[in-house]
């Protein structure tokens, strides 16, 4: 009889290792998707933020060129305002035109941020598609 039970026992140990080596393996496959999951979503986030910032770059490149081309055509209206002809016309006229471009500018630089954002949409949360 104490024969038997220590075989019981014997056996019990290892069925109970076995199981163990099994759930660990199925709990580290799990892990491992989990982890690969997540690496995937930071560098998604990671190329959308990089493009968009990139595009907003442009956007705030456009503005500056914006703010400096309309300084330089008020500037111009402003002392023809005060002395007329002080500065020629076709001067004026070429700093509208150019204030005129930097709205173009920008205006494009706006649309190609937009549909950037279109095309590296937000990804889902982790918790979303990790689970």
């Amino acid at each position: 009889m104490v024969m038997s039970l220590k075989r019981v026992v014997d056996w019990t140990v290892r069925i109970t290792v076995v199981v163990g080596l099994v759930i660990s393996g199925f709990l580290y496959t799990d892990y491992q998707d989990f982890v690969e999951c997540q690496a995937e979503y930071s560098n998604n986030l990671n190329i959308r933020t990089r493009t968009l910032a990139e595009a907003n770059q442009s956007v705030a490149n456009s503005l500056d060129r914006i703010e400096v081309t309309s300084g330089i055509l008020w500037d111009a209206v402003a002392a023809n305002t005060a002395k007329p002809g002080s500065v020629p016309r076709e001067q004026v006229l070429e700093n509208f035109n150019n204030y005129r471009q930097a709205i173009r500018d920008y205006n494009t630089s706006r649309t190609e941020f937009k549909e950037r954002q279109a095309q590296y949409p937000l990804p889902p949360p982790p918790e979303e598609t990790c689970g």
